[in-house]
């Protein structure tokens, strides 16, 4: 019997002449009742039937392929997989778009381009070709100001979370590039040991932040001045040393498997750091990375100077 037939033996039986017209009446209350309820024999047939896994992966593949309209008036669809690349992108200004498809694509060059392509399309993002890079000229994206507009709309991000857009400092821009990766590097370990990432911030927040309430401190006594550094340094997860708060490239905050919130200094090391520069980040128990063909001087200078820091290799 198909679900026509049901209604209309439903109907049939709430209009039996043989039935009194009480019972009538209450049979027709039933049929109204059930639907406004959604009863529907087919509905529960569907509802009884276990899911094969394969059309459980098959219905999320579909879900993280169909785009989603962000904006209305500029007709804007998205991927989940363009959403993920905005988020990185903002989240470290420049990013080497080889690192964006080795982490954010698993490799995939083909699914990068084409993500990029529709991005600086709808003029959400913008790529440029480093010539003066540290060995050959690489490709890096940032995102625009509108794509910045975007995603802090579309809320893919803590709340806290800042973002940022436009390339800045040229200099810099080889430097800033390779955060992506050694941040990855590092997220490696944590979440090897069962953590979790909450929050990234760039040096940029950190001194922004540490500036504005410094500057509430000028007039203080020296004593209290120091013990406010003290206690600003502990807020912002920093150290003082030689009366001077040192700012790493990346702060990452992460909640432990015991649910304690941690944060990991972390600093890219580059052939342009002079060796008391160098030794200031060892000593404020930063981790240190450096690019393969730079370690080898920079342990020698740590060694030197007695400190005992691990230097990692991208």
């Amino acid at each position: 019997m198909n679900g026509s037939d049901i209604r209309s033996s439903t109907r049939d039986r709430a209009n039996d002449p043989r039935r009194s017209p009480e019972e009538q009446r209450q049979s027709a209350r039933d049929v109204r009742a059930s639907r406004e309820r959604g009863d529907d024999p087919r509905r529960e047939r569907d509802a009884s039937r276990p899911r094969l896994r394969d059309e459980e992966d098959r219905g999320s593949r579909d879900r993280a392929a169909r785009p989603k309209l962000l904006n209305r008036e500029r007709g804007i669809a998205l991927r989940q997989s363009q959403l993920h690349a905005l988020s990185e992108i903002g989240t470290f200004r420049t990013v080497d778009v080889k690192d964006l498809t080795r982490f954010a694509y698993q490799g995939n060059e083909r699914g990068t381009r084409e993500d990029l392509r529709y991005l600086e399309a709808q003029g959400l993002v913008k790529e440029k070709t480093l010539s003066n890079a540290y060995k050959q000229p690489r490709q890096i994206v940032t995102l625009t100001k509108e794509g910045d507009r975007l995603l802090r709309a579309i809320g893919d991000l803590p709340r806290d979370q800042e973002t940022y857009h436009g390339f800045v400092k040229p200099r810099e821009q080889d430097h800033d590039a390779d955060l992506y990766k050694v941040y990855r590097r590092a997220v490696e370990e944590i979440e090897k040991d069962g953590g979790r990432v909450r929050k990234v911030r760039l040096d940029f927040e950190l001194k922004t932040s540490l500036n504005r309430q410094h500057e509430a401190a000028r007039r203080l006594p020296a004593d209290l001045k120091e013990k406010f550094l003290e206690s600003l340094a502990r807020e912002h997860g920093l150290v003082v040393r030689n009366k001077k708060i040192t700012v790493p490239d990346l702060q990452i905050e992460y909640e432990t498997p015991d649910r304690e919130i941690l944060r990991e200094n972390v600093e890219l090391i580059s052939r342009d750091y002079r060796e008391a520069g160098i030794r200031a980040k060892a000593d404020s128990g930063f981790k240190i990375y450096a690019r393969s063909g730079d370690a080898d001087r920079i342990r020698r200078a740590l060694q030197d100077s007695g400190a005992l820091t691990e230097v990692l290799s991208l």
